[in-house]
């Protein structure tokens, strides 16, 4: 999908009422501090936050709808982590994160464009969090490099998203740190869950969108390596250990379940089958078609096997169950559209 560059002037007035000189110098103070106070009216989204990028400042990301590209500093990656931020319309202070898949590009997250989340929630008070990169990471915690492709640091997503981004969020966009919310797709379903799972009341509500829940399971697991494989040659057992390593389990939705009790759940996914994205016009998208049916069939028999899981334990989920649709971003677009009166009545 390509984007157009446009540059934005944006002239925002304060209207400061002080009636005493303390109240002048004060605001002055911190005006001359280069923080940023978020307030609750439409001027939120009017002004670029401070960040760890060069010139300290976010930049409006070509994808518009007031979507903020910013930087921002992860010591346990030991680099800079771009963040897409739609700040929530009057300061609203609660935020939804949506993480990529497994073919996570590093230049934007695939929510932003291709999901179509910054349109969906244009108008919500909603803040929207949207991570760049972590290609096949399931957004977790690796043990170490993956040592198969010469990767050059070791992902460490866990930490970043629960303890080094809040701060950031809370100082420069006002979310909150507690009852937020966290999605993702296919990969990252599970690590939707599972990041909600162990981060509350960081988390109040989780979703996942095709996701695979039982990641530990033998079948599952030798699947999801040759995904994993196949998206940039990652060997799955310097994330969390040989196959038998309970960090498996620990990392696992279906076997978690009952950890969910409290939070707020949505499910959703697709039969697999052909549906109204899908027209090949040659062999290649003809295969593609064919692939975005096996992914999706799987996704869909994981999601069955987590509603019976979570109707055995009496945890209550919204499921959806799209009649057709396969693996990809147009059939996500639409879910999440079917998700966002769940995600407002939940937090925002």
């Amino acid at each position: 999908m390509s984007a157009r560059n446009r540059s934005m002037t944006v002239n925002k007035r304060n209207k400061w009422v002080a009636s005493t000189g303390a109240t002048l110098l004060a605001i002055s103070l911190v005006a001359g501090m280069g923080v940023d106070l978020p307030t609750a009216n439409a001027d939120n989204r009017a002004s670029l936050r401070r960040d760890n990028s060069a010139n300290r400042r976010c930049e409006w990301d070509p994808v518009k709808h007031w979507v903020q590209q910013c930087e921002v500093w992860s010591n346990a990656m030991h680099r800079k982590i771009r963040v897409q931020i739609q700040p929530a319309k009057y300061g609203g202070n609660h935020a939804l994160f949506l993480l990529d898949g497994m073919r996570a590009r590093n230049d934007w997250n695939g929510w932003s464009r291709d999901g179509g989340a910054p349109r969906i929630f244009v108008n919500s008070n909603v803040t929207l969090v949207m991570p760049v990169g972590g290609e096949t990471s399931f957004y977790t915690n690796w043990k170490r490099k993956s040592s198969t492709n010469g990767q050059k640091y070791t992902y460490k997503w866990e930490t970043f998203l629960t303890k080094e981004l809040p701060g950031y969020l809370n100082r420069r966009f006002g979310v909150a740190y507690s009852g937020n919310a966290i999605g993702g797709l296919s990969m990252s379903g599970s690590a939707a869950f599972t990041l909600a799972i162990y981060h509350k009341p960081y988390f109040k509500q989780a979703l996942s969108f095709s996701g695979y829940m039982n990641v530990s399971d033998p079948i599952m697991q030798q699947a999801l390596q040759y995904a994993a494989n196949d998206a940039g040659k990652y060997n799955l057992q310097d994330m969390w250990g040989p196959y038998s390593d309970p960090t498996w389990r620990r990392n696992d939705p279906y076997v978690n379940a009952a950890k969910l009790r409290g939070l707020k759940l949505f499910m959703s996914s697709a039969t697999g089958l052909p549906g109204r994205y899908d027209n090949p016009r040659n062999g290649q998208e003809a295969f593609n078609t064919s692939v975005g049916f096996l992914l999706e069939g799987v996704a869909r028999q994981q999601h069955i096997l987590m509603k019976n899981q979570l109707e055995q334990l009496g945890i209550p989920c919204r499921h959806i169950f799209m009649a057709n649709g396969i693996h990809n971003w147009g059939y996500w677009r639409d879910q999440l559209r079917m998700a966002y009166p769940y995600v407002k009545a939940v937090i925002g």
